[in-house]
């Protein structure tokens, strides 16, 4: 069902010369990690950054920040005062946000490895992950946004597969956020070398197939 409406309004952008705008979150809604953990949230951004759209990034969402449960309610924020939390550049009690004693919507106390500061320096965490997506998106033309975009398996819950296409270099993606394996043929038009990967994603290249393990992904050429 998503992808029916996703492409629909995709077509309907498309017709207009106008672009769809993928979100993580934003201010009236509930952080996206009270629903996806962090290697969940891995599947999403890079569905975010590799789908034709303009990605948006809620603050804090790149670090996998909590939405923050029974807040006063300041601003007319009421239960939405969760996700308006300031943001977390460190792990000091005002999180590098200020140097007041205290903040007018205060931060999670037990947050430990959720700042900037923190992640920074674990090349397995959310940030470093988000950080190295976005430079695969800058470094490959199929990934603009009016970049060619195919849709090859509508089908079923998993896997999503779809084509990206810009002048002569084409990006086959692959997304598997089941916890079946999956087999996904390519035409001979990829090479079959893989630029893009998370956990174990297989090539065959004599057989021109993916093999996608529980929760992997892969982005071939």
């Amino acid at each position: 069902m998503f992808f029916e409406h996703f492409k629909e309004v995709y077509n309907y952008a498309q017709k207009y010369n106008k672009f769809v705008s993928i979100i993580s979150g934003n201010h009236d809604t509930k952080r996206i990690s009270a629903w996806l953990n962090p290697e969940e949230l891995k599947f999403y951004y890079t569905f975010m950054f590799t789908s034709p759209n303009v990605p948006f990034m809620y603050y804090g969402d790149e670090l996998g920040m909590k939405f923050e449960e029974n807040l006063s309610s300041v601003e007319g924020g009421y239960k939405r005062t969760g996700t308006r939390a300031p943001m977390q550049w460190d792990k000091s009690k005002t999180a590098g946000f200020s140097n007041a004693k205290k903040l007018y919507i205060p931060v999670n106390p037990d947050r430990k490895g959720l700042s900037v500061a923190e992640e920074e320096q674990d090349p397995d965490s959310l940030l470093e992950f988000v950080k190295t997506l976005i430079n695969f998106k800058r470094t490959h033309l199929a990934l603009d946004n009016d970049a060619n975009f195919e849709l090859v398996k509508t089908t079923g819950y998993s896997p999503l597969v779809y084509i990206r296409k810009k002048y002569t270099e084409k990006l086959l993606i692959a997304i598997n956020p089941s916890n079946k394996k999956y087999s996904v043929s390519f035409t001979p038009d990829f090479k079959g070398h893989s630029l893009f990967s998370i956990g174990e994603a297989t090539i065959d290249s004599e057989k021109a197939k993916i093999k996608l393990s529980p929760r992997s992904l892969i982005i071939i050429e």
